[in-house]
């Protein structure tokens, strides 16, 4: 991997953190304990699933889920 590559891998981080932050914007949470454990289990499957990865663009797909799922976790902390 490349600097340009690692760029674009974690730019995909961020675009998954934007794309669920824009989505938690929009929607009315009623529970936000389920956005808590919603964000946990995508972190956490998407880690698993990285760490299990053997083709290169589905690592960039996975790292978008990996941005999703801490966004979803980030903002609950306090609760």
């Amino acid at each position: 991997m490349n600097a340009a590559e690692a760029g674009l891998f974690m730019m995909c981080l961020g675009i998954g953190a934007l794309f669920t932050g824009g989505v938690l914007t929009v929607v009315n949470v009623k529970n936000p304990r389920r956005v808590f454990v919603g964000g946990t289990v995508v972190f956490a499957l998407s880690l698993i699933l990285m760490a299990v990865n053997h083709w290169y663009p589905l690592a960039f797909v996975l790292a978008a889920m990996n941005g999703m799922g801490v966004s979803g976790v980030a903002p609950d902390v306090g609760i």
